[in-house]
């Protein structure tokens, strides 16, 4: 009899195992979503892309830092514009009537809507101006010279992949202790702060990483 029991329940127990299944591996087996058009709308300070969900979904649902937005679906797509700040990552994916997920989520991370760059510059420093040339990776970009928070000038590469500030030695001696750049490309949202290394004699630096 004890060991009926115990043959009983190591079938259930398995079997048990064998219901579970399905519902820890459910969500690789949701429908997908869609996304296109990812762009960063800078005067709005919102990223911009189009979804398009399965016919389960009623509505998008886009999730930026714990802050939840949706949208309306029509024909299984909808566009989105959320506004945010910072570097987060954000989350897409549908939902039903009862706002219950019923699709993978899809990521998209800062690379999808930030402009891509490295540190590429060539300080020189003389006893009348300080001079920074700063390299990028592709044509097109607008550069922006900080001091803190503060924009000090604001240039753009043109065609070329170069763009050089030029500021008097006094105030250099002001602004050098906390220098840095931004590099932007259209429809990205601006690198994050790049430092400048701080001269404090007259000279050159190379930088690049």
């Amino acid at each position: 009899m004890h060991k009926l029991l115990v043959t009983i329940g190591v079938f259930v127990a398995a079997v048990g195992g064998i219901i579970a299944a399905p519902t820890k591996s459910s969500a690789a087996t949701l429908p997908a979503v869609k996304v296109a058009h990812v762009g960063y709308q800078a005067d709005h300070k919102q990223l911009s892309f189009t979804a398009t969900a399965p016919k389960s979904a009623k509505k998008l649902a886009v999730s930026y830092h714990g802050h939840v937005k949706t949208y309306t679906l029509k024909h299984q797509q909808a566009n989105v514009n959320y506004q945010f700040s910072g570097y987060r990552n954000f989350k897409v994916y549908g939902v039903n009537a009862k706002a219950h997920r019923v699709t993978r989520v899809k990521s998209l991370t800062s690379a999808n809507y930030t402009t891509t760059e490295i540190i590429n510059y060539d300080e020189q420093l003389t006893t009348e101006t300080y001079q920074v040339t700063i390299q990028t990776l592709a044509p097109h970009r607008t550069v922006a010279l900080y001091h803190g928070t503060k924009r000090l000038q604001l240039k753009s590469t043109g065609t070329g992949q170069a763009v050089t500030f030029t500021m008097s030695a006094a105030n250099y001696a002001k602004y050098g202790a906390d220098l840095t750049y931004t590099v932007k490309a259209a429809n990205k949202k601006a690198s994050l702060p790049f430092e400048l290394h701080l001269l404090k004699k007259p000279g050159n630096l190379a930088a690049i990483a």
